[in-house]
Parts: C-alpha cells; sequence; structure tokens
C-alpha cells in the first residue's frame, strides 16, 4: 500500500477514528486503526465493538491495500518538515 495525502486530511481522520478507542480492550486488535486505500479514497476506522468510527478522505493511491496499525504508535507520530 502507498499513498500521498494532505498531512492535515490524514490526522483528522486519525484522531476523530481514535475516539472508538477505548483505555481498556479486551482484544489485542481493538487498540489499532485500520487504513485502507483503494480508488482515490483512503478510508479510516477503529472500533470498540460498541462504538464503530469510519472516514475517508481523498488521495493518491499508488498501490492499494490494507493495514491496521496500533493506535498509540500512529497517533504519537510526529513529521519533520
Amino acid at each position: 500500500m502507498k499513498f500521498s495525502c494532505a498531512t492535515t486530511d490524514l490526522l483528522q481522520a486519525l484522531y476523530l477514528v481514535s475516539r472508538a478507542i477505548g483505555s481498556q480492550q479486551a482484544l489485542p486488535i481493538l487498540g489499532n486503526i485500520l487504513l485502507e486505500a483503494e480508488r482515490r479514497r483512503c478510508t479510516v476506522s477503529a472500533t470498540d465493538l460498541e462504538l464503530s468510527i469510519i472516514t475517508n478522505f481523498e488521495a493518491r493511491i499508488e498501490n492499494e491495500g490494507s493495514i491496521t496499525i496500533p493506535a498509540k504508535a500512529i497517533l504519537n507520530f510526529r513529521t519533520v518538515q
């Protein structure tokens, strides 16, 4: 999976879906955020099995795919400019 997008679009989507991630997860996968890139959209989602939040934004997709990333890791990621 490889895509390009505006940093603000990605961060806004990540912070929105992170609201669905609880502090105590029964399953480790529930602490992850799902990123899916296909066609010209990137979809970001998270769930705690009671609440799911899904959002998407436009992106330039070079290779379609999907991945789950631990929320703590991606929300603490900082870009260097």
